[in-house]
């Protein structure tokens, strides 16, 4: 791969435009350019994300049993779908379907996957989904989609064995998520963040709190120039990568192991920390509430939600 050089010109009209959510329907991956400026600053942030999320199915062992189908939905430049190759296993991928509106992109992205993993069958088209179990990613599309498109995503979402859906932290996007975990709680099982099976507790509580969490960058970026001038030129706060996701797994599948999750209370979006006791929203199956630490015999929970993971677990 050649050495990347940044545009600043074009990267901050790109984060004016996601900020701005100007997306008006189309693609905005017109030239190749802009997907090479793309994946090596905004996708690899999304990267980041994304071996969180998958790091912790991993730790959990829900792995497939079998190679699968998977489909990368939206793919711009494959990032979902290249960091799952990297954290599970690349032969447990036996064909890779890539979808986007950019054929540009798709091709894109086809080319970064096969330079790196060449034994892989890779397609661009759902045509041929029909009669075949698929795994599916989807990754930050719910601010670009119309409710027709919403509608459509869905569709294909109902038909999968297994998704994993990864947004922006924000608490528009975490509310949108809430609303297709609901949808797909009678069909799927809910493997993650969620520690219990029923109703979003979210839902039912009046209040400004939303799902949401914070994946760890590298520890590299921090001694990057190049990081340290992206991170200023663009106004990103590098240490905070706020996520919400969905796991699911379709009910009696045969395909994905899903270990038994034995922990039952998980820590939503970050601790505040006072002189002798922590507080963190916390999310089981009786509710989503306030919890107060006391340090003189919570140590352990504290230390456990001043980790910087994705999985803060504290009961």
């Amino acid at each position: 791969m050649q050495p990347f050089h940044p545009n600043w010109k074009l990267l901050e009209e790109l984060r004016q435009r996601f900020l701005e959510e100007k997306f008006s329907g189309g693609s905005y991956w017109k030239e190749s350019e802009t997907l090479v400026q793309y994946d090596h600053t905004f996708a690899e942030r999304i990267g980041w994300k994304w071996r969180a999320v998958l790091g912790e199915l991993a730790e959990r062992q829900c792995a497939p049993r079998n190679p699968i189908t998977l489909v990368d939905w939206g793919c711009g430049t494959g990032i979902a779908s290249r960091t799952f190759l990297q954290v599970f296993d690349p032969d447990q991928v036996a064909r890779l379907v890539l979808w986007d509106r950019s054929p540009l992109a798709i091709e894109y992205s086809k080319k970064r996957i096969q330079d790196q993993y060449p034994q892989i069958e890779i397609t661009s088209g759902l045509e041929r989904l029909s009669n075949v179990d698929f795994s599916l990613c989807i990754s930050h599309v719910l601010n670009e989609l119309s409710p027709r498109e919403l509608d459509s995503l869905l569709l294909l979402v109902q038909k999968a064995d297994w998704l994993v859906w990864i947004e922006p932290g924000t608490p528009k996007l975490s509310q949108a998520l809430i609303r297709v975990r609901e949808q797909l709680r009678s069909s799927f099982e809910v493997v993650a963040p969620c520690p219990h099976q029923g109703a979003c507790g979210l839902i039912a509580k009046n209040t400004q709190d939303w799902c949401h969490f914070f994946a760890p960058p590298p520890s590299s970026v921090f001694q990057s120039s190049q990081w340290s001038e992206f991170s200023q030129r663009l106004g990103i706060d590098l240490r905070a990568l706020p996520t919400s996701f969905l796991v699911c797994v379709r009910k009696q599948s045969p395909n994905w192991v899903i270990p038994r999750l034995s922990k039952t209370t998980r820590v939503l979006g970050r601790a505040r920390h006072y002189r002798g006791y922590s507080q963190a929203l916390t999310c089981s199956a009786a509710e989503v509430t306030e919890t107060k630490f006391m340090a003189r015999d919570q140590s352990q929970a504290i230390d456990i939600i001043k980790q910087k993971t994705i999985t803060q677990w504290v009961g």
